[in-house]
């Protein structure tokens, strides 16, 4: 179950590498799209990529932007593997990664998906107000355990007041995925390469797009008092599931001094591409 921007594309190459396992074409599922995918607008290829029918893509490895119920539904029996990063960097990191997607990346997913990715050119505290862009910036971590849930709508934010329900129930679920970490963990790669009974390398993979002058809208607003309130809003229940498992796997760690290290640290990365910009 690859959260964006958790360094699934690395997690997914170290296991590769390390099984030799075929490992079937990138996937996604509608809750990534807002609900519903404009499949009308999107060509074949691209509509082979997306999840609707509980069918399996051919391979031993299937990764993807997909909800944990739509891998359950695909790969009855399958063990699941999953990463959580610190939530307002990984969010600052997707902002970032959006504001850059190449215009030459969207006529295979149609112009609705087009308008939606182009949302995050906007200043940040924009972007983050955005329903349509709920599906990719709000509690996403909740969000890919629990769809579909009523208290989760497809095209607009978590309500605060379903965040004590919503908090409990991705804490359960996530306790059936077979084996969870946080990408701060320096015990990872040992600790996968146990569970696999083999080393596993892990690399950086999925950062190498061009910096637009866009991205300057990301960086002006990372650090003033809505950003940092919206940034807040959109991460709560995530937070308290990374702090969770940040817990159970980096006993000890002062995990607040963890978080604001993180931050910091996407932060200085977001001021270097804006130099580069």
């Amino acid at each position: 179950m690859h959260v964006p921007k958790a360094a699934g594309t690395s997690m997914m190459a170290a296991l590769v590498d390390a099984t030799g396992a075929t490992r079937a074409p990138w996937q996604f599922d509608r809750f990534h799209f807002g609900g519903q995918p404009r499949l009308d607008e999107m060509s074949t290829e691209a509509q082979a990529l997306i999840l609707l029918d509980g069918t399996a893509p051919a391979g031993t490895l299937i990764a993807g932007h997909i909800s944990l119920s739509s891998i359950r539904r695909a790969c009855p029996g399958g063990q699941v593997v999953t990463l959580l990063r610190e939530p307002v960097s990984r969010l600052l990191s997707l902002c970032a990664f959006n504001a850059r997607v190449p215009a030459e990346a969207f006529p295979p997913w149609g112009p609705d998906w087009e308008a939606r990715i182009a949302l995050a050119r906007q200043p940040l505290a924009d972007y983050l107000r955005e329903p349509r862009a709920a599906a990719l910036t709000d509690n996403v971590v909740t969000r890919y355990l629990l769809q579909p849930q009523a208290r989760i709508p497809d095209d607009d934010f978590l309500h605060p007041d379903d965040a004590p329900a919503l908090l409990a129930a991705a804490l359960q679920a996530l306790a059936g995925i077979d084996l969870v970490d946080v990408i701060e963990n320096p015990g990872l790669p040992d600790r996968l390469g146990t569970w696999l009974g083999r080393p596993v390398v892990f690399g950086r993979l999925n950062e190498a797009l061009p910096p637009p002058t866009s991205l300057a809208t990301v960086i002006d607003g990372a650090r003033d008092a809505a950003s940092d309130s919206l940034l807040a809003q959109r991460t709560c229940i995530d937070d308290a599931i990374w702090r969770a498992v940040v817990a159970a796997r980096m006993g000890g760690c002062d995990v607040d001094e963890l978080a604001a290290k993180q931050q910091a640290d996407q932060r200085r990365r977001l001021r270097a591409l804006s130099r580069a910009a």
